[in-house]
């Protein structure tokens, strides 16, 4: 039962502090889910602008209606609702956005619509009548230079020192994923980097996104230009390693509460050293093969070494929530004392998970981390459970049982883990 409410808190506090971070949860709406909103967006500074547009049309934002979704290149960006109002009697009133055909509905004496419109890529939306467009509606954001953050750069680009130069004042988005190229073991990076803003566009009049590759530290460049015909130099950089590594370890070691007793024996709880070995084999991108090693020694000796398929199951919270069950098996070595001559090797068979919050509490690229390994057997009693936070280094609290027949082993305690070997 203990366990059971350890679980519950710990999802509590995941939900709560996500959400209070702003964190949708991530429901689908066509090619697009929500995401979180990293920026403040106040509609005022995006004006609607009506071309070419007949008598009788109006068109105004619906409040409250800012979303941010992320697109399937991988862009954060934000939308609203525009809501439109055309006084006519035709019987073939209809919208063109985004490469579809809206169809408002009928009210009294008037028609009327709310679309989603990308605030950081709006494009044109067409208004026609019949086979005659009769408005075209565009956005432009204020270009006043701004107080706050006008740059959304994704956590998906966070590890690479992302810098996107020229257009400090205007709103944009960029959104990163990492590339693997070269043979298998020395495989080296690149990385596409999408982006939109809202005012400017290429010299051809390409509207965004756009995308960009980077190998190395060498800068991009491009020219851009707005209504205006007022041009920009950007510079989009990044630092990247020269490899892409898919073995990675770690070493931990760290003071333990140790309880150790047979059938004719006990061993009051004492401080123990303990050190632990982490090693993980990416496989894809969202597979890996882990193992780790964990002893625990002070006149009592207890080993635990594991061999686990990893794989990401499920996500939430635009991604900054993912479970990852873990499929594999363990050896137990416990030795009670030196006078033991058995070591009492056993082979079992737990099976875990990990829950990870990405980016934990405001603290990007820091990982919270939380698992646990039960064993099915009713014949012996296993329990893994480890709380872990951090990046390269990280802290780990961790508590294990074990108990088979007569023998007993018990532990817990606080460990710092210190990266170690990588290659591949």
């Amino acid at each position: 039962m203990k366990l059971f409410l350890i679980i519950w808190a710990l999802q509590l506090i995941f939900c709560a502090r996500l959400m209070a971070e702003g964190t949708p949860f991530s429901i689908s709406f066509g090619p697009v889910k929500l995401g979180e909103s990293r920026i403040p967006i106040n509609l005022h500074d995006f004006e609607i602008i009506k071309k070419d547009s007949s008598e009788g049309i109006f068109a105004a934002w619906v409040k409250d209606s800012v979303q941010w979704v992320r697109t399937e290149n991988n862009l954060l960006t934000p939308r609203a609702r525009m809501g439109f109002k055309i006084n006519s009697e035709h019987p073939n009133i209809h919208f063109k956005y985004a490469g579809k055909t809206i169809l408002p509905e009928r009210r009294s004496t008037y028609y009327y619509a709310e679309i989603y419109v990308n605030l950081f890529n709006p494009g044109d939306l067409f208004i026609h009548k019949g086979k005659n467009r009769i408005a075209t509606v565009g956005l432009r954001a204020k270009t006043k230079k701004r107080r706050g953050k006008a740059h959304v750069i994704d956590y998906s680009c966070s590890r690479y020192n992302l810098v996107f130069e020229g257009l400090e004042d205007e709103f944009m988005s960029l959104g990163c994923r990492m590339e693997r190229r070269g043979r298998w073991g020395k495989e080296k990076p690149r990385l596409e980097v999408t982006w939109a803003t809202t005012n400017y566009r290429l010299l051809d009049g390409t509207t965004p996104p756009y995308t960009s590759f980077i190998n190395d530290t060498r800068p991009i460049k491009m020219t851009l230009v707005d209504n205006d015909g007022v041009k920009r130099v950007v510079t989009i950089r990044a630092a990247l390693p020269k490899r892409l590594r898919r073995f990675k370890s770690a070493i931990g070691f760290g003071p333990y509460q140790f309880e150790t007793r047979t059938a004719t024996q006990t061993l009051l709880p004492r401080i123990a050293p303990a050190a632990m070995l982490y090693t993980k084999l990416d496989l894809t991108n969202s597979s890996s093969l882990r193992a780790f090693d964990a002893l625990v020694y002070n006149k009592s000796l207890f080993n635990n070494f594991g061999l686990y398929f990893a794989y990401d199951l499920a996500d939430a919270f635009d991604g900054r929530l993912l479970f990852v069950p873990l499929l594999g098996a363990q050896g137990l070595t416990f030795r009670m004392d030196k006078n033991d001559k058995n070591n009492n090797l056993k082979f079992i068979y737990p099976q875990g998970f990990e829950v990870v919050y990405k980016h934990a509490f405001g603290f990007e690229n820091y990982n919270f981390i939380y698992g646990m390994f039960l064993s099915p057997s009713s014949d012996i009693t296993y329990r893994n459970l480890w709380a872990r936070f951090g990046k390269g280094m990280f802290w780990e609290v961790n508590y294990i049982e074990y108990q088979d027949g007569g023998d007993r082993a018990k532990m817990y305690g606080l460990s710092i883990g210190l990266p170690f070997l990588s290659f591949f």
